[in-house]
């Protein structure tokens, strides 16, 4: 009867640690630690232009209009650079996608991103967000950047591939890599791994070796770059990442 007592306050114990994510916390904590000690120096290949505060208050309000954006393609393909990821939703038509559309097909190298909105349309359980056909018919390919943090607030996951009905959504930054030359890992398959909001979708996520804080990468200025400011010895066949870091943007 000691030994049923025992293991009835075992399993209770087990029960309560599963049900209030003592355990989860408790593995996040240990990997966070571990992860701090691992050396990992940045790619000398990747070069991040930031849509950064500066770049706002010189270019004004956010959205620009994407004449602005096939400018800085341009500006892109005529430093020749490897490959380039363009981190900006591109989901409803404006007056100049012609222009943008013009300037991705020059580049012959740029990437888009799409979302998959979990809350879906007419009930259904989730839904594309896909750039406007004359824009994605242009880009040198389509990938996903959904996102999904733990309980804590901290993204320790990249889903590099998401599945549903048949369909299959890789990463934007495989289509980065593709387009570079840089041969991409296929996700070992297992269980799904992202949290909510995409519990309706199978997610093959990989754990994300984060490198440094802010700046570990080379990042320069979007509107330097557009101004033709940064020297295209520092572009010519990098990767390039174009992306949000200005306050109150929200994507990091």
């Amino acid at each position: 009867m000691e030994w049923f007592g025992v293991l009835a306050i075992c399993a209770l114990v087990a029960v309560l640690l599963i049900h209030t994510g003592a355990l989860r916390r408790a593995d996040n904590i240990i990997h966070d630690a571990f992860l701090g000690l691992r050396a990992h120096n940045p790619d000398s290949r990747l070069v991040i232009v930031a849509i950064d505060n500066r770049s706002l208050e010189t270019l004004g309000r956010w959205p620009w209009p994407r004449q602005t954006h096939a400018q800085m393609i341009d500006r892109l393909t005529d430093a020749d650079v490897s490959a380039a990821g363009l981190d900006v939703l591109f989901v409803e038509t404006s007056p100049d996608d012609a222009e943008l559309a013009a300037a991705l097909r020059r580049s012959g190298r740029t990437c888009l991103p799409m979302a998959i909105d979990p809350s879906g349309r007419n009930g259904a359980a989730w839904q594309e967000l896909l750039p406007v056909p004359i824009l994605a018919g242009s880009a040198a390919g389509i990938g996903q950047v959904n996102l999904a943090a733990d309980d804590d607030g901290i993204v320790r996951r990249a889903p590099l591939s998401i599945h549903a009905a048949g369909k299959r959504w890789d990463h934007l930054v495989t289509c980065v890599l593709s387009q570079a030359g840089v041969p991409v890992p296929e996700p070992a398959p297992g269980p799904r791994t992202t949290p909510a909001p995409l519990q309706d979708l199978t997610v093959t996520a990989r754990p994300i070796v984060f490198t440094g804080r802010q700046g570990a990468f080379r990042t320069v200025s979007y509107i330097d770059v557009l101004n033709g400011e940064v020297p295209a010895e520092l572009l010519r066949e990098r990767i390039v990442l174009i992306g949000m870091t200005g306050d109150g943007q929200g994507d990091r």
